[in-house]
């Protein structure tokens, strides 16, 4: 029923009724650096890095009232970005602009949420929260605590306990992450044209538990099929290569060129 829009160096939000075009603007105390509305549609947050605030909007209620939005400042932390889960109220707040280690969580839900702050070892680059939003995968752009020897590194975070995220050191760049719906598994595969380290890594929540597995040649995608309890890994090769692994037995099976077409 509506679209909303951000513009680069523009302090406000846009929002355009798609029955009609009407369009109205929301003034913000600066440029927004990321926009994302919630699951059900009820709620946008925007992210204001200049300012490090977060303003949620009410749709379609910030049409009638423009002003009628929850302004959340995040102290002595810096957030520019925003992961939002699937079936979760919750926002994942986050900058990759500068070098930071702090994950800020925010509950869209509640009229003025208190922030939460979930301290990592390394800055942060990505975040990829479960649908449920009780665990996230973060990347990070070094290794950080884990040692200067690893070019990338990740984590396995905890948010719905209070428990301490596991930090695991990468051998080369993460290249794809996926997650299963429920919650439970997420594939991270690395190694690019830079580094010829190419792995999968299989991160189980809530245990934290992270195996790693060698991959033939470089990962260009990876993906669950939940029903089939199958995790993928489709490959670079002149004639087509996926690995599968089971969910169950942790086997893998690679098939290439002419198998494909079978």
């Amino acid at each position: 029923a509506y679209a909303l829009v951000r513009r680069d160096n523009q302090s406000q939000i846009n929002v355009f009724s798609l029955a009609d075009g009407a369009r109205t603007d929301v003034a913000l105390a600066a440029s927004p650096t990321d926009l994302d509305l919630s699951p059900d549609g009820k709620v946008a947050v925007a992210v204001l890095r200049d300012t490090s605030e977060v303003n949620l909007l009410p749709v379609p209620g910030i049409v009638a009232d423009p002003l009628g939005f929850t302004t959340i400042g995040i102290p002595d932390v810096i957030v520019g970005s925003a992961s939002l889960a699937p079936k979760s109220p919750l926002a994942l707040l986050y900058t990759n602009a500068v070098p930071n280690p702090v994950l800020t969580v925010v509950d869209t839900s509640v009229a003025m949420p208190d922030p939460h702050f979930i301290q990592l070892w390394a800055p942060i680059k990505a975040v990829f929260p479960t649908d449920d939003a009780a665990h996230a995968i973060v990347l990070h752009e070094t290794g950080g605590d884990v040692g200067s020897q690893y070019p990338a590194a990740m984590s396995v975070v905890p948010i719905a306990n209070d428990l301490p995220a596991k930090l695991m050191g990468l051998d080369a760049p993460a290249t794809s992450v996926a997650i299963s719906p429920s919650g439970q598994n997420a594939l991270i595969a690395t190694g690019d044209d830079t580094h010829a380290q190419y792995r999968l890594y299989v991160a189980s929540m809530p245990s934290l538990e992270v195996k790693k597995y060698e991959l033939a040649s470089q990962p260009i995608v990876a993906g669950i099929v939940a029903g089939a309890q199958r995790r993928f890994v489709a490959q670079k090769h002149p004639d087509g290569r996926i690995t599968f692994v089971d969910f169950t037995t942790g086997a893998l099976r690679t098939l290439t060129g002419f198998e494909l077409a079978s």
